[in-house]
């Protein structure tokens, strides 16, 4: 089967940072592992939707997405970026 649009699901990043606070990247990091888990343990794909310039806001240097992106992947997650 083909897919041609796949829409995201769950809270995009913007959601999630308001939720927890924009200085918390913590709160942010422990969302997303949970989400990461469960597609993880389920065999699902998660399709997660990030902002630059939310990305940048409280961590111009990226370094939770990069914490993010690592952590995906030693769980056997893809990107297409």
């Amino acid at each position: 089967m083909e897919i041609l649009e796949f829409p995201i699901q769950g809270y995009p990043d913007v959601y999630r940072r308001r939720g927890c606070g924009w200085e918390d990247l913590d709160c942010y990091s422990q969302g997303l592992r949970a989400e990461i888990d469960e597609a993880a343990e389920r065999n699902l794909t998660l399709d997660y939707c990030q902002h630059d310039w939310s990305s940048t806001r409280e961590d111009p240097e990226m370094s939770r997405t990069r914490r993010i992106i690592r952590y995906a992947q030693e769980q056997g997650g893809q990107f297409g970026l």
